[in-house]
């Protein structure tokens, strides 16, 4: 069984999840635990569960140092050479390859949010993800804020062709 809020550990300033990981942890308890029998396959499940959330929000969060360029201080030297989490790994080479960031249901962090990040600490795709073709890139670029600025989506997508 794992605690609950602050309990559990902070995580970190710059993404406030605490709040998320309180209910989120609360709807576990109760959807595994809804009376007194602790059945081993169902504390199991439960701990599967909050175990895979944690570990992609730790991804997002570790998201944001490892990309520094950043070299002022050993901290920022460390963030740059440290050993990633395969599943960070994973995301990165993705986005990289083909600009597509693959969101899984129950994933605190949308799609778009990762996109910010990568696009935000200089991480552009090699190719663009070809879905986009059938977009009107007007609506991407409307909702990035950046109607014809020369970035995003549309960016990669002309940089591609």
């Amino acid at each position: 069984m794992r605690a609950l809020g602050l309990a559990s550990g902070l995580w970190e300033p710059l993404e406030s999840t605490s709040i998320h990981l309180v209910s989120s942890g609360i709807y576990h308890l109760l959807e595994h635990y809804p009376d007194t029998h602790f059945d081993r396959s169902n504390i199991d499940s439960y701990n599967a569960e909050v175990t895979y959330e944690y570990e992609r929000i730790r991804d997002f969060i570790v998201l944001h140092y490892c990309l520094t360029q950043r070299e002022d201080t050993p901290l920022w030297r460390y963030c740059r050479t440290m050993a990633l989490p395969d599943t960070l790994q994973q995301r990165i080479e993705l986005y990289r390859g083909t600009g597509r960031v693959r969101w899984r249901a129950g994933e605190l962090f949308t799609d778009i949010s990762w996109f910010y990040i990568f696009e935000g600490m200089g991480i552009r795709p090699e190719h663009y993800d070809p879905l986009l073709d059938v977009v009107s890139l007007d609506k991407p670029q409307g909702n990035l804020g950046c109607p014809g600025a020369g970035h995003g989506w549309g960016a990669a997508r002309r940089a591609a062709a």
